[in-house]
């Protein structure tokens, strides 16, 4: 078996050892209103650098 057959075999089952799985995202819980409103930003705003307007939110505190 040539070389580079061997690690393109290998490199695509690393690939598929390591991909996340389908129903890893249906598992999660569901953001609800009642989760969206417990997180509140203490500060946010917009900061201008090089041009460019950036978004900042500050969460939580420490």
């Amino acid at each position: 078996m040539p070389k580079s057959l061997f690690f393109a075999m290998l490199a695509s089952a690393v690939a598929l050892i390591t991909a996340p799985d389908a129903q890893s995202e249906e598992t999660k819980p569901a953001m609800t209103a009642a989760t969206k409103a417990a997180v509140k930003q203490e500060r946010s705003g917009l900061l201008p650098i090089d041009g460019l307007n950036y978004y900042y939110a500050i969460y939580g505190k420490g």
